[in-house]
């Protein structure tokens, strides 16, 4: 009952806290099989979340054995179909109890359950894939060899991509691959369990780093990063893919790793002159308090004049609704961001909290403002367009907030350009320069993939 409750609750505050959330191959999800569901770890106790709202099969979860040690958490994981598993990091003591773990898996398993595990063993916002411990191929494969290996058991990786993994309206793209059939490794665990929970370590692993952007340097992760804020919208306009083609976007950023990988290792010193210019490009935008949306867009055929008036348009016929939804909705939204900036560390954790702690913020200012328009308006039906404003009018004014945002970008850019023309010239002329050097890059290693088929 307390599952099926916190789903829905969760399922909808999912949808307010992600501006957009895509999953892709739940149909790879067996509806009746014992599934071990394997996942990247990016974002603490966001990712389990995320996953159970977005299936439609019960989900139990691995989680850290310390929390069972507090008499609450003993009470309440266990109806939160969480499972203990005990690090050495933690306390090398408990190890032993692990062996508990297993057995409980093995019959979760043994009734078609599905159980989660996080093999990384840690999160991390790195776009990266960490070691995987071999755990959950014990798992599958102690299953498996515990029913004469006829268990069934599929093996499905699940790879999350978060646009910003601590930020509020960020986007979301889950992908889930086809399962593995964990009794194919029958006769190779037979032989040696060792190398067959090996090799099906080494698959999960391989299945994860496709699902998932990932890029093992930290400096090439960052000239991606860059190259895809300055590059990328170009791209997928010349090829016709839709921002809302969330798989078609995905498969971008890989081809665009591909090819920095390809010159890193080719012409390296090529790569090293071209992120000098887009350090020089970013550090000049971030100076003059631009971004190179801005600057991108500014050779747009619309006419300027006609774009400020609308914009003035919008930003007097909006303010009123913008400062109701603004006095409504300010404290219950700025209570998350502040717990999660003021208290919480690391980076991992400050999505999850901001998303809690705003069930509980507007779960609590909502509840008592309505209760006082039910005693101040006139009728039940004033109280009832009372209470369907609040979330109305606080989208609205989280939409104008960003929307002005952007018009006051652009009108210093203006300002700019009319002050410092050289200066804003310049700063176009360098980022033309940079898409000159992609473009060229980008054919000819569309030259070398062709002459190499």
């Amino acid at each position: 009952m307390i599952y099926s409750f916190l789903k829905v609750l969760m399922r909808i505050t999912v949808r307010v806290f992600f501006r957009s959330v895509h999953v892709s191959g739940a149909e790879n999800i067996p509806p009746k099989a014992p599934i071990l569901l394997l996942s990247n770890h990016p974002n603490t106790f966001m990712d389990p979340i995320v996953i159970a709202v977005f299936l439609q099969r019960r989900v139990h979860f691995l989680a850290a054995g310390k929390w069972f040690n507090l008499p609450l958490g003993k009470w309440l994981f266990p109806k939160f179909n969480m499972i203990p598993v005990y690090r050495k990091v933690d306390d090398p003591t408990q190890m032993k109890r692990n062996e508990e773990t297993f057995d409980t898996c093995f019959e979760h398993l043994e009734k078609n359950g599905m159980i989660l595990i996080f093999p990384e063993g840690i999160s991390t916002t790195e776009r990266r894939i960490k070691h995987l411990k071999s755990g959950s191929a014990r798992i599958a494969l102690g299953a498996e060899a515990r029913n004469d290996y006829k268990l069934g058991v599929k093996v499905v990786t699940v790879g999350l991509n978060y646009s910003a993994p601590d930020s509020f309206r960020s986007e979301l793209h889950i992908k889930i691959d086809p399962p593995i059939d964990a009794a194919k490794y029958a006769n190779s665990h037979k032989a040696d369990a060792f190398k067959a929970v090996h090799e099906l370590t080494n698959e999960v692993r391989d299945n994860l780093q496709k699902q998932v952007i990932a890029i093992d340097d930290e400096h090439v992760d960052v000239l991606v990063k860059n190259i895809e804020d300055i590059y990328k919208g170009r791209i997928a306009k010349e090829l016709g893919i839709s921002r809302r083609d969330k798989e078609e976007v995905f498969n971008l950023t890989k081809t665009m790793i591909e090819v920095v990988n390809h010159y890193t290792e080719k012409d390296p010193q090529r790569v090293k002159a071209v992120k000098k210019k887009i350090d020089d490009y970013m550090e000049e935008l971030d100076r003059l308090g631009l971004n190179d949306g801005v600057v991108g867009g500014s050779g747009k055929k619309k006419s300027l004049f006609l774009a400020n008036v609308l914009n003035v348009f919008y930003v007097i016929l909006g303010l009123p609704l913008y400062l109701y939804g603004l006095i409504n909705n300010f404290i219950p939204y700025r209570i998350p961001g502040f717990i999660a900036k003021k208290y919480v560390e690391r980076i991992e954790f400050r999505g999850p909290i901001m998303m809690v702690a705003g069930i509980f913020s507007f779960s609590i200012f909502y509840t008592a403002q309505i209760w006082l328009a039910a005693v101040f308006l006139p009728n039940a039906w004033w109280a009832l367009g009372y209470a369907l404003s609040l979330p109305l009018s606080g989208a609205f004014t989280y939409y104008y907030w960003n929307r002005l945002n952007r018009i006051r970008a652009r009108w210093l850019f203006v300002s700019l350009f009319y002050r410092r023309t050289e200066l804003v010239s310049n700063l176009v002329l360098k980022r033309q320069e940079i898409i000159n050097d992609l473009d060229k890059a980008r054919e000819e290693y569309n030259s070398t993939v062709v002459a190499q088929q």
